[in-house]
């Protein structure tokens, strides 16, 4: 026999089994103050839900801390700072047949719905005929192609020189004027002089500067109203028409993430039948009364659910959003909860009957989950703790409601466990009180003749007699064959457990086990390293949503034909120096070398109009500072604002004032250029990539002029990059912090090994599965791994620590016995 200290609990289990007593003690001793206390705390956290509107953040939210993307979204915001960020929303056309939108009667429906996004979508009595100043003219191409096929068609010949009508493809000509219109229209195929045949898409802006007075929401109601007053108020038989905008694109993420709550009900209800199904099934195999068990396992359910409410409420009160992404919490926090409220339960079956105190039986009860749901709980916590730390804000903002959900959980769970318990210990007590006589049932043996019954009927009594509780159990003398009965079917219940704990210890078992673990592990770490990464707003939204099908027309038609890069220039210098005129000048025509791009005449650079706006004479003050009659001190410029306005003027060029930035001394602070183009790939997340990288490298040759680039989608691509080293860190981290604490709850090396090993092939399954199920590595299947983390830390903790208990209580109990109990 070995020693007795040499089979102690680890250090850290007997201080926490201390403490776990005292708490146990503590709250059986003052139960009504400390539930009460805890459902008062839970109610003022709580109340804060009910008056915290969900909002994503579409722009940031899912782009990692330090990405350069991150800057340029400051230079863009920078730009426009005067003001705040500008309106930007777009309208989206297709004909619902399929097919062209040339027809006449399609483009007087297409007409129609820019004119009722122009002027009938309002806030705060403005349309964008009132905010547009600078981009009233931005859709003015769409419309004069509407003109263009209606002078053609009151002409009887189309070829007449007199119409002055030429509708190609990428320019059109109208009435000796040209006009761009690859930033409009999209799928589009012609004939052999470019006459178009076929229009596919039609896309218009609408963009405009902030108003005076308006705020961030002002912005957002007005964006919002495009596509809420468009998808409902806007019918037509012939088009579909879409609005489009970030606000629209946050709004369906958030309509997701209220969709989800529906079934956190039905979940509690599954999960609240299953549990009183399985107790009542456990308490009549027992034989012991099941009233209060119905009570345990609605509660079990609740407190998960009080817990998330708590936590979330806390973290609203500490100023943190409501991402659509917490939203999964209750789900997660219910899972992980009742299974310890199951251990809970389980624990009072089995200590009910100790003929010890009342609150004895409570720090016992507590003593005998503690150290099992602390380890659990802890690396639960862990797991998502570490998740924190990841780069992608959403992530982050997941992995902190459902630590704080995690830490609050066990103190709700206990205290509503053991009210309930101390209400079955009140009916004993007053059960005890009670004339004896009318407690006893009358039974009646009958002749028996075989040992077995007889032994079934003393036991049955010394039960009834030891608990106490006979009234709740009504047997009459009729049923003793049937009571022997049930104790033979737990006889053979107990022989098939031991038989399958038998089987599972067995070394052929093991081999068999391992081989197909290996199988496992094979396919699980082939499939991991072909998993792939990619962001959609597709995967945000439910199937119903709008936003899918503009996707689908951005991703097929718009993409590749026309992909725009916006090029600021913060630190233009002196343009009337030749030498930095013609940096800056490169600066734009670096990006214009891409073999991908439309070309010089498709970029939208003001300087370019500029010079040829003067060498038309269309300025006669610069015609004065050419022939040197300007300011005698030469302190004018001809790029000042004062020599520029009329150019800025000019209606033809008025969208360019958009583009350009002065200081206090008129002189040009800063601009920016777009600069467009096309390839069939360009729709792909790949390619985009590709590009983006192509586009900051170029930028970065200028650095002295202070070149960056700002494009839609570089915030989401910029994950590429940090995704996939911060899931991996993630993993081996949560690892490393279970492995420690499992060791400091198991100091058996081999128990931790196990453990840790178990985890460890859980994460790599989930990331292999989720490959061949044709799942993308992205923030959401993310967030799932850090869930399957987090779910597999129950089942190898509980299991293990309780192997590695057996142990120290009966260090010669063979493995097998071991794992049956």
């Amino acid at each position: 026999m070995h020693g007795k200290s040499e089979h102690q609990a680890p250090l850290v289990v007997r201080y926490l089994e201390k403490f776990l007593h005292r708490t146990g003690l503590f709250v059986a001793d003052h139960h009504t103050s400390v539930l009460v206390f805890t459902l008062v705390i839970t109610a003022i956290t709580s109340v804060k839900i009910a008056f915290t509107p969900q909002e994503d953040d579409i722009k940031t939210g899912y782009t990692p801390f330090g990405a350069r993307s991150l800057h340029e979204m400051d230079v863009y915001n920078a730009f426009f700072a005067h003001k705040g960020d500008p309106i930007a929303a777009f309208l989206l056309i297709s004909a619902k047949d399929g097919q062209s939108l040339t027809r006449p009667n399609y483009m007087e429906e297409v007409i129609r719905a820019l004119d009722f996004v122009s002027g009938s979508v309002t806030h705060l009595d403005k349309s964008f005929y009132d905010l547009c100043t600078d981009w009233c003219l931005v859709n003015e191409p769409i419309r004069q192609f509407a003109n263009g096929m209606n002078i053609r068609a009151l002409s009887n010949d189309s070829s007449d020189p007199l119409v002055r009508v030429n509708l190609t493809f990428p320019i059109m000509e109208v009435l000796g004027k040209q006009l761009d219109l690859s930033a409009n229209f999209f799928g589009v195929q012609g004939d052999e002089k470019g006459s178009i045949t076929f229009l596919r898409v039609i896309g218009a802006q609408f963009r405009a500067d902030v108003p005076n007075g308006w705020t961030a929401d002002d912005v957002k109601a007005y964006e919002r109203n495009v596509s809420t007053k468009l998808h409902s108020e806007f019918n037509s038989t012939l088009i579909d028409a879409y609005g489009l905008s970030l606000t629209y694109t946050a709004d369906e993420i958030v309509r997701t993430g209220m969709t989800i709550f529906p079934y956190i009900a039905i979940g509690f209800l599954i999960m609240c039948g299953f549990s009183i199904v399985t107790l009542i099934i456990s308490s009549i195999y027992l034989r012991q009364s099941f009233k209060h068990r119905i009570s345990m396992a609605i509660l079990g359910c609740v407190c998960p659910l009080l817990a998330t409410s708590s936590a979330l409420g806390l973290l609203f009160w500490m100023g943190f959003r409501f991402g659509s992404i917490l939203c999964v919490t209750p789900f997660l926090i219910l899972a992980i909860g009742v299974d310890d409220a199951y251990l809970t339960i389980q624990s009072w079956i089995r200590m009910r009957d100790l003929p010890i105190s009342h609150r004895d039986k409570i720090a016992a009860v507590t003593v005998d989950v503690g150290p099992s749901i602390s380890i659990t709980s802890l690396t639960n916590f862990l797991a998502f703790a570490i998740g924190i730390y990841t780069p992608t804000p959403e992530i982050q903002l997941f992995c902190i409601g459902n630590v704080v959900a995690l830490t609050m959980y066990m103190a709700i769970v206990s205290i509503s466990g053991e009210k309930e318990i101390l209400e079955e210990e009140a009916k004993k007590e007053e059960m005890k009180n009670m004339d004896k006589e009318s407690r006893q049932v009358a039974i009646v043996p009958p002749k028996v003749e075989s040992c077995p019954f007889y032994s079934c009927l003393l036991q049955l009594l010394n039960r009834i007699h030891t608990s106490q509780s006979s009234q709740s159990i009504e047997i009459p003398s009729f049923d003793l064959p049937r009571l022997c009965v049930l104790k033979k079917e737990k006889e053979e219940l107990s022989r098939l457990l031991e038989a399958y704990s038998d089987w599972l210890s067995n070394g052929f078992t093991t081999i068999i086990i391992f081989l197909c673990l290996l199988v496992y592990w094979w396919m699980s770490i082939e499939g991991a390293l072909s998993i792939k990464i990619l962001l959609s707003p597709d995967k945000l939204v439910i199937h119903d949503s709008k936003l899918l099908q503009m996707n689908y027309l951005r991703d097929t038609y718009i993409n590749p034909n026309y992909t725009t890069v916006n090029i600021f220039v913060s630190n233009p210098g002196d343009l009337d120096d030749p030498s930095q005129l013609k940096r800056v000048k490169a600066s734009i025509e670096a990006f214009e070398e891409f073999p991908e791009c439309l070309g010089p005449k498709f970029s939208h650079f003001w300087l370019r109009d500029y010079e040829e706006f003067i060498q038309a004479g269309g300025n006669e003050e610069t015609e004065d500072y050419e022939d040197g009659s300007a300011d005698s001190n030469g302190t004018s410029s001809i790029y000042s604002k004062k020599m520029m306005r009329p150019f800025l003027e000019w209606p033809e060029f008025q969208h360019l004032n958009a583009f350009i930035r002065f200081d206090e001394n008129e002189k040009i602070k800063s601009f920016f250029a777009t600069v467009s183009y096309h390839g069939a790939k360009l729709g792909e997340f790949d390619e985009q990539t590709r590009i983006l990288k192509k586009w900051r490298t170029t930028a970065d040759r200028f650095a002295p002029l202070a070149v960056d680039i700002f494009s839609d989608n570089s915030q989401f691509i910029d994950q590429v990059d940090t995704i996939l080293p911060a899931t991996i860190s993630t993993s081996f981290a949560t690892l490393f912090c279970m492995i420690i604490v499992c060791f400091l709850f198991m100091y058996n090396l081999f128990t931790v090994l196990v453990a840790s090993s178990s985890i460890a092939s859980i994460c790599i399954g989930v990331f292999g599965l989720l490959s061949y199920w044709g799942i993308d590595l992205d923030p959401i299947s993310m967030a799932t791994t850090i869930m399957s983390i987090g779910f597999s830390v129950d089942f190898p903790a509980h299991v293990t620590y309780h192997y590695f208990r057996e142990g120290l209580e009966d260090s010669q109990a063979a493995p097998s016995k071991r794992i049956a109990r």
